[in-house]
């Protein structure tokens, strides 16, 4: 499908940052974010379940039925297009306004998109850990992949990009910190795609478990083998009759 254009994305800003709106509504680079955590994650989430979280859980006030559904419509259509940009290999993270900038007004971009990715994670936290507990690392050409650790370090990094000011109030090294961001800014859109990635590897693991075809606990008897049952008969003149009529 066709990415939403400037338009669309325009008018769905300004419904979003509009003053009649929940005061916690997301911004647009923060639904941006949420909606890629969304498409990466494990699982699909109905629309009814994470809707309501762009809003904080309140009405949206639309002005009619008519605004309400075109605003959901762009809403939908936003978080279509992060399923065609993983299937594209395109990070939304690519996009110039998503940019390192050492000034935090200039950098607010990159700040929502990593806070709306935090809250989709954060919210479906637990799929997450339930299906990454029955994964082992795996030996590749490239060393050991653990799917956990790369989800671990995708997290903690975007934390670093949402509460920038935070991180570097933590750390035992300020200076050396600051130093790496443009450069850790640089590999977001790749490490995204990873984050991407792993969750469709867990989708297929999931898959298989839900389809895994039924196996008989029992041998299958055939019909002249001696019965089960131990009287000495083939099954088809002893329990194959029983069996028959229940």
């Amino acid at each position: 499908m066709a990415y939403l254009n400037n338009i669309q994305l325009r008018i769905l800003s300004e419904f979003l940052d509009a003053p009649s709106r929940p005061p916690n509504t997301m911004t647009l680079h923060e639904l941006r974010g949420f909606l890629w955590g969304l498409a990466s994650a494990p699982d699909d989430i109905d629309e009814e379940e994470w809707i309501p979280f762009v809003f904080e859980g309140e009405d949206p006030n639309f002005r009619d039925e008519a605004e309400e559904e075109n605003i959901l419509t762009l809403i939908l259509g936003l978080y279509d297009e992060q399923f065609s940009r993983i299937e594209d290999e395109e990070s939304p993270l690519s996009l110039p306004e998503y940019r390192w900038h050492a000034d935090a007004a200039e950098r607010w971009p990159l700040t929502a998109w990593c806070t709306g990715f935090l809250k989709a994670h954060y919210w479906l936290e637990e799929e997450w850990d339930e299906l990454l507990a029955g994964v082992e690392p795996v030996q590749t050409e490239d060393g050991v992949f653990d799917v956990a650790e790369e989800i671990d370090n995708t997290v903690e990094i975007a934390a670093i990009f949402a509460e920038t000011e935070e991180a570097l109030a933590e750390t035992d090294d300020r200076d050396a910190l600051l130093a790496a961001l443009p450069d850790i800014a640089e590999q977001l859109p790749w490490i995204m795609m990873n984050y991407a990635e792993c969750g469709g590897l867990l989708a297929e693991m999931l898959a298989a478990e839900q389809q895994e075809p039924f196996r008989r606990e029992q041998e299958k008897i055939g019909r002249n083998d001696p019965c089960f049952c131990g009287s000495g008969r083939k099954y088809k003149h002893c329990c194959l009759n029983a069996a028959n009529d229940e």
